[in-house]
């Protein structure tokens, strides 16, 4: 029969592991933001695209599972010019450069250098190729659940869907190239309902203009955590998921009033 000081021995290393673990997740829910202000200013033109004028803060503080933002080229007036020259008139009717007073790129590369410091895990926060994608990864693997014999036919057979949230880290990965190429498991990621995938792909072969989420439009690189809009989608009169976007605008509003953008957006990142 053990005695009660070598059981007590015995139980006391599992009860310090316990109380540690529990600490460090403690420790880990408020990480400190260790940024200067050099490094801030440098991420911050980053934080505020993917943010507000690709729809980031309601993956961040809403119900949308994923978005995605491209980095832009930087081009002189010249290279631009080239660019359009080479484009067939129907499309060049459709482009305008815009003049960028940040370099999107270069925001992304200060990001690369210092994201080591932040542990993430309820996010993936990545780039492919010339985009960047921040992914809710429970909202996502939620999504392919629901609709499993779906993203089953998409991915070509069984998958595992927190194994295909995690791909997005690999740049080359097959199984999202697939899903990047399927308009209604898009839709589901992005976050606009199999309903409004589908309007969308209906959408395509009609000559009518489609019904849109919103007739707000803030101008590309202009959007700010004061002047942004829902989501964009097409939809219908009295969509439910409008109502909703709508509802966590407000309440997005309300969580960057008067805050810095960066430390609101690293503290639910790293929560």
């Amino acid at each position: 029969m053990l005695s009660k000081s070598f059981a007590k021995k015995k139980i006391l290393p599992y009860m310090i592991f316990f109380v540690i673990s529990f600490l460090s997740g403690c420790f880990h829910s408020n990480q400190k933001l260790d940024l200067s202000e050099a490094e801030r200013t440098a991420i911050e033109p980053l934080f505020r695209y993917l943010l507000f004028d690709n729809h980031g803060a309601f993956v961040l503080f809403g119900s949308k599972p994923m978005c995605d933002a491209l980095l832009p080229s930087q081009l002189d007036r010249e290279e631009a010019q080239k660019m359009l020259d080479k484009m067939p008139e129907h499309l060049r009717q459709r482009v305008r450069c815009l003049e960028m007073k940040e370099d999107l790129q270069q925001a992304w590369e200060a990001w690369e250098k210092i994201r080591h410091r932040f542990r993430i895990s309820k996010y993936v926060f990545a780039r492919v190729s010339d985009t960047i994608f921040l992914v809710n990864v429970e909202n996502v693997k939620k999504i392919m659940n629901d609709n499993y014999s779906m993203f089953e036919i998409a991915l070509g057979g069984e998958f595992s869907p927190e194994g295909i949230v995690w791909e997005m880290l690999c740049s080359h990965s097959v199984s999202w190239k697939k899903l990047l190429q399927n308009h209604i498991a898009m839709g589901l990621l992005y976050g606009f309902g199999k309903d409004n995938a589908e309007r969308f792909m209906q959408s395509m072969h009609l000559e009518a203009d489609p019904y849109f989420s919103t007739d707000e439009r803030v101008n590309i690189l202009e959007a700010t955590a004061s002047n942004f809009s829902i989501p964009i989608f097409v939809s219908h009169p009295d969509d439910p998921l409008v109502q909703l976007y709508e509802k966590e605008k407000q309440k997005i509003s309300r969580q960057y009033k008067d805050k810095d953008i960066v430390d609101i957006s690293l503290r639910e990142l790293t929560r």
